[in-house]
């Protein structure tokens, strides 16, 4: 896995606009519950952080008193793991950086939609993660978003709004996942939000290597055996809204990602620049288009690691290549940063030019880097 999709499984498009992002203009709910109904199910959902927390190492999330037919507490796996098979996220300097950043604008964020505002100069100067200039921008930004959720009458709760479910669609997996933002309007029309920072503005910059090369990082794969960043975020936004519907009966059928562009080095604990990037919205996913089927799982079994959870025709296709040696070229290269993928990236059909031995050879050679 690259440190660039690393980071976009954490957390995990007009090029620096100002204007309110079109996510909270457009997301909309096709469903007829009402207010009181979707009220009631925030507020039950706004109590699971009373009972259910994440453990120490930040791996699951487990319940404070309810426990499984062996006594311990009940495990619950985090929905950005449930959705990428497991995948680890790479400890490194970089991505260090990126969850500290990333974290401190999500609660920018959240603080925003939860604290009282009354003048933005006094709002920002309690944050230090970034340039005030930025602060102040990004905040009428904000003001201006929540001028739109307030003209549809959106109650927003943005305060730990944990969603959990135990044996998920009889999948005999308990998931659970923590959103941004979610509000219910006078409609009854539930909106989904999540906050995402990305290192540069990758809606524009291209791909410089891998399968597709010159296109957007953010739409596009770097390699078949990795979702894109916005593949990721659409999995990540409709397992949230999978889990609502299964937890509290309720639906949200469109789902939007508020997106800013931070700039930092490796060790950094701030951004040198923070700005408000085109909002994007997805459709909700059910959990077959989000994981293979039972069919595709048992093809899955002999792939590389992480490939079980892409989408169904290439998955079915990989599994008729697994064998090949670039496959795993390709698994051993993601893992490495991107100047180090730039040195060491081959072509597959120069790679299956090459001799046996010589396959291996260059497989040790980029283990080592």
């Amino acid at each position: 896995m690259s440190e660039e999709e690393a980071i976009a499984l954490m957390q995990q498009e007009e090029m620096r606009s100002t204007t309110v992002p079109i996510s909270i203009n457009q997301i909309r709910n096709t469903s007829d519950q009402n207010y009181e109904k979707g009220l009631k199910a925030l507020q039950s959902v706004n109590k699971n952080k009373d009972n259910i927390e994440l453990t120490e190492d930040e791996e699951f999330y487990v319940h404070k008193t309810k426990k499984d037919e062996n006594g311990k507490p009940i495990q619950y796996e985090r929905v950005t793991s449930f959705i990428t098979g497991g995948k680890k996220i790479p400890d490194t300097p970089l991505i260090k950086s990126a969850t500290t950043i990333g974290t401190k604008v999500d609660e920018f964020v959240r603080d925003f939609f939860e604290k009282p505002l009354s003048k933005i100069e006094d709002f920002v100067k309690n944050y230090d993660f970034a340039p005030k200039e930025d602060l102040i921008n990004i905040t009428n930004f904000l003001v201006k978003a929540k001028e739109i959720m307030d003209s549809r009458g959106e109650v927003i709760f943005a305060n730990d709004m944990l969603l959990a479910v135990e044996n998920f669609q009889g999948t005999g997996r308990n998931i659970a996942g923590t959103v941004d933002l979610i509000s219910v309007d006078e409609k009854g029309i539930i909106r989904i939000y999540d906050v995402k920072t990305m290192r540069g503005d990758q809606f524009t910059v291209p791909h410089k290597s891998g399968i597709n090369k010159g296109k957007s990082k953010y739409y596009h794969r770097y390699s078949e055996s990795e979702l894109s960043n916005a593949e990721k975020h659409q999995r990540q936004l409709s397992m949230y809204s999978l889990l609502l519907e299964a937890s509290e009966g309720v639906i949200s059928n469109k789902l939007g990602v508020i997106p800013f562009e931070i700039a930092y080095e490796p060790g950094d604990t701030n951004t040198t620049v923070i700005k408000n990037l085109k909002g994007v919205t997805f459709d909700k996913l059910e959990l077959n288009e989000i994981l293979p089927t039972k069919e595709t799982n048992k093809k899955a079994s002999s792939l590389p690691k992480g490939l079980a959870s892409i989408d169904s025709s290439l998955t079915e296709q990989a599994s008729k290549q697994s064998a090949q040696p670039y496959n795993r070229f390709l698994d051993i290269l993601n893992t490495l940063d991107e100047s180090k993928r730039k040195e060491n990236f081959v072509t597959e059909k120069e790679f299956n030019s090459y001799s046996s031995e010589k396959q291996k050879e260059v497989l040790l050679q980029i283990k080592k880097c």
